[in-house]
């Protein structure tokens, strides 16, 4: 089961990203629970005796920081958590790496931008349970990509660029 922290001051957006991973998560059939938390320090008391998968952290949390509560998480932890930053400063993208943060994801939050951080998540934990097929990345013009091998229908080469034609998207290379 994955066990899934989300940290924000605003409730609003702890909601939305929980709608996000919920449905996300409901749709691949995974089993999780969520832990919302409004200040740091509460999500940094429950990491001393809960092992998440993955956490989502604001850093800017009213008179906390995010950034001093995953230094925090990482002095204490067990086995290694990986830490989503979801902020309005993009200006801090830089001084979290030193943290190993996972990823860092600029507000206002779309879906896209959870599913793309859930996917990478899940590949990279190896915890994609319901699949055992062979999985391949690809480098596009739309980013980097994790396919399954039975996604992929067909490869097309047209005008000096390969398209990768899946069961629900085409992408281009």
């Amino acid at each position: 089961m994955l066990k899934i922290g989300i940290c924000d001051d605003e409730l609003l957006v702890q909601k939305q990203i929980g709608n996000i991973i919920s449905g996300y998560l409901s749709n691949k059939k995974y089993t999780y629970e969520l832990f919302f938390y409004s200040k740091g320090y509460d999500l940094l008391e429950d990491c001393n005796h809960m092992d998440f998968s993955f956490i989502f952290l604001d850093i800017d949390l009213g008179k906390e920081n995010g950034v001093n509560i995953a230094k925090a998480i990482r002095s204490i932890q067990n086995k290694p958590i990986n830490i989503v930053f979801v902020t309005s400063y993009p200006e801090y993208q830089t001084k979290v790496l030193s943290i190993h943060t996972f990823d860092y994801i600029i507000k206002p939050i779309t879906n896209a931008q959870i599913y793309r951080v859930l996917d990478d998540l899940l590949f990279w934990q190896n915890i994609d349970m319901n699949r055992e097929v062979e999985r391949v990345r690809f480098k596009t013009i739309q980013g980097l990509i994790t396919l399954y091998i039975d996604e992929i229908i067909y490869f097309e080469y047209k005008n000096r660029r390969i398209d990768i034609i899946t069961v629900d998207n085409v992408y281009h290379m």
